[in-house]
C-alpha cells in the first residue's frame, strides 16, 4: 500500500524527489532492488544533493552484488557531503562485503594467492595491476588527504600568527601601563600608532582603546581558527582510516 500511495503522490507532484526516495525504501522492504535503484536514481536526478538518495541507490546496488557501482555512488555522495557518517559507514560495509564475496569466490574456484595486501600498505601501485578501479579510489582518497593536510597546515600557520599578534598587543598594553599618565588623566600623553607603513599621532587613551579592540578581534579569530583546525584534524583521521581500510580489504 505504501508503494501505491507514493505512486499516486508522484502522479500529483512528479518533481518531488522525496516521493521517489520513500518509494525506493518501500521497494527495498520487499526486496525489489531493481525498482528501489530506479527510484533512487530518479530521486537524484531531481535533487543531486539529496544524501538519502545516494544511500538508497548504494544500498540497492550492494544488495544486487554490484559493489563497485555502490562504491561509486557513495563516493559521489561524499563529494556532496565529505564527512557524512552514514555514507562513510556504508562505504566500509560495501568494501567488507565485496572482500568477503571475492574471498568466497576464490575459495570456491580453488584459486590461490594472497587475499589482501599487507597491513599498513599505503600506496596504489600494489593495487593498480589487479584492480584499477580500487587504485583510482585509493588515489582519490590520498588526494583528499593531501588537500586536507595542506589546509590544516595553512590554518595552523595563520593561528600561530594570530596568537603572536595577540601576545604582542597584550605586551604593548602592559608596557603602556608602566608609563606615566599625562596631567589630564592620560589623553595629554600622545604617542604614535602604526597604521600599515605610516604612523599616526594618537592619544594614549586612543592607543589603548585600539589595542583592546585588536586583542578582542584576535581572540575571536583564534577561536575560529582552532575550530577549523579541529575539523580538519578529524577529516584527516577519517580519510586515513578510509585509506587503511581500503588497503586492508584488498
Amino acid at each position: 500500500k505504501a508503494i501505491e500511495f507514493y505512486t499516486a503522490a508522484i502522479k500529483i507532484d512528479p518533481q518531488n524527489h522525496v516521493y521517489y526516495s520513500n518509494r525506493s525504501v518501500s521497494h527495498a522492504g520487499l526486496g525489489k532492488w531493481d525498482e528501489a535503484a530506479d527510484d533512487a536514481r530518479e530521486c537524484l536526478k531531481l535533487d543531486p544533493t539529496f544524501i538519502k538518495g545516494f544511500y538508497r541507490l548504494a544500498t540497492a546496488q550492494m544488495e544486487m552484488g554490484k559493489f563497485d557501482d555502490a562504491a561509486s555512488t557513495i563516493r559521489s555522495g561524499l563529494r556532496v557531503d565529505t564527512d557524512n557518517p552514514q555514507l562513510t559507514r556504508q562505504l566500509r560495509m560495501v568494501r567488507a562485503k565485496k572482500g568477503a564475496s571475492e574471498k568466497a569466490a576464490t575459495s570456491a574456484s580453488g584459486g590461490g594467492g594472497p587475499d589482501s595486501l599487507p597491513p599498513g600498505a599505503a600506496g596504489a601501485p600494489h593495487l593498480a595491476v589487479s584492480d584499477p578501479a580500487i587504485a583510482k579510489e585509493l588515489a582519490d582518497l590520498q588526494e583528499q588527504f593531501t588537500n586536507a593536510r595542506r589546509d590544516y597546515q595553512k590554518v595552523k600557520m595563520e593561528l600561530t600568527q594570530r596568537q603572536h599578534e595577540k601576545k604582542r598587543n597584550e605586551l604593548t598594553v602592559s608596557e603602556l601601563g608602566t608609563m606615566p599618565e599625562g596631567g589630564d588623566g592620560g589623553d595629554g600623553c600622545n604617542m604614535y600608532r602604526s597604521i600599515g607603513k605610516m604612523f599616526l599621532l594618537t592619544s594614549r587613551k586612543g592607543v589603548l582603546s585600539h589595542l583592546a579592540k585588536e586583542i578582542e578581534d584576535d581572540g575571536k579569530k583564534e577561536k575560529e581558527l582552532e575550530g577549523k583546525a579541529e575539523f580538519l584534524e578529524k577529516r584527516m583521521r577519517s580519510q586515513q582510516l578510509n585509506i587503511q581500510e581500503l588497503v586492508r580489504s584488498h
